[in-house]
């Protein structure tokens, strides 16, 4: 199963765009605090998810694009851009992002050089839909944005395309120096503007962080099958959809299947269920401004009295008193004691 990791970047550039974190990750179907979890590791599924709700809260605002993208600086620390910004020139910088990129998208960067042009195209897998035309405006603006800071110049690409048009082009035009059009996505830069030294270069910064690149490069052991399933309930639960058979169906196996793996594994899918929702709801439980309504929601229940039931057979306590519970635990100069029944597991996603 493949899975994308979004780093703090991502929280930090929805802040400055004016979007709640919180409400984007709820809109997708997501966990609301997903992108306070370190790391915070999704699917390719539920990454375009979170592309297209950004493109829906932000449907009436024509700069989206800008502002997401312009945020290429230093002091965002996403590690693939900071690889970018430690480089010698724009052409060294995207080959850097051509070799991380996947780590953080399931975008596939390539480049062209030529005695005059420097392309930057992007291509997303056959088994991977178009990503929304926001999220492809946003990486043009982000690339102008790395020259531009590297360089101190306002360089500004001679052609940039993307198969899908943003319906207003104005704040975008703008901002690149060059109208859109429409063609395979890309940008383009004269190879002099592209070969001017970056001021940010810095081998020995890249050098201290290159070990840690390339760890996070290597092929990951596999996940278990228990990984694979808490990461898809992650996804499922609040959509209701978390049968064994929506399950198995995103890990492209049969339920027989499914219920084989698992139970080489210790486990049934049932259990697997339980875990995932009692360690989600005791997460949740601790924001006292997430109201027991939506936590049901999340958890996949119709009806708050079913998550009220269901909770009391997991812990032997309701909602409301595990919520008081943790509210004194953590009161200043209260003692850090966990409450009756707590468990002291941690979400491994």
């Amino acid at each position: 199963m493949r899975t994308i990791t979004l780093d703090r970047a991502w929280r930090l550039a929805l802040h400055q765009a004016g979007l709640s974190a919180d409400e984007v990750a709820r809109k997708a179907g997501l966990p609301v605090d997903l992108l306070s979890r370190d790391p915070a590791v999704v699917s390719v599924d539920a990454y375009r998810a979170m592309w297209e709700a950004v493109e829906g809260l932000g449907e009436n605002d024509p700069t989206l694009a800008v502002r997401l993208g312009a945020e290429a600086t230093p002091e965002l620390f996403s590690p693939v851009l900071f690889a970018a910004l430690c480089s010698g020139d724009l052409c060294r910088a995207m080959e850097r992002i051509q070799a991380h990129k996947p780590l953080v998208s399931p975008q596939q960067v390539d480049l062209r050089h030529t005695p005059l042009e420097f392309g930057v195209s992007w291509r997303w897998p056959k088994d991977v839909a178009p990503m929304p035309a926001l999220e492809m405006a946003a990486h043009a603006v982000l690339v102008t944005q790395l020259a531009r800071t590297g360089t101190r110049e306002r360089i500004a690409p001679v052609a940039v395309t993307m198969p899908r048009l943003p319906k207003n082009l104005d704040a975008l035009t703008d901002f690149l120096g060059t109208a859109p059009t429409a063609g395979p996505a890309g940008v383009v830069f004269r190879a002099q503007d592209a070969r001017r030294p970056f001021l940010t270069a810095s081998e020995a910064m890249w050098t201290f962080f290159e070990g840690e690149f390339r760890r996070r490069s290597e092929p990951q052991q596999q996940a278990s099958t228990v990984e694979q399933v808490r990461t898809h309930l992650l996804e499922c639960l609040p959509a209701a959809e978390a049968s064994i058979d929506a399950v198995a169906a995103r890990m492209a196996v049969s339920r027989r299947t499914l219920q084989r793996l698992l139970a080489a594994e210790g486990t049934i899918f049932r259990d697997v269920v339980r875990d995932v929702r009692e360690e989600l709801a005791r997460r949740y439980l601790c924001d006292t401004s997430v109201p027991l309504s939506e936590i049901a929601f999340l958890l996949g229940y119709g009806e708050v009295t079913s998550f009220i039931r269901a909770f009391r057979s997991w812990t032997g306590s309701t909602p409301q008193r595990y919520r008081g519970a943790r509210r004194h635990d953590l009161a200043p100069g209260a003692r850090r004691t966990a409450p009756l029944g707590t468990r002291s597991t941690a979400l491994p996603f």
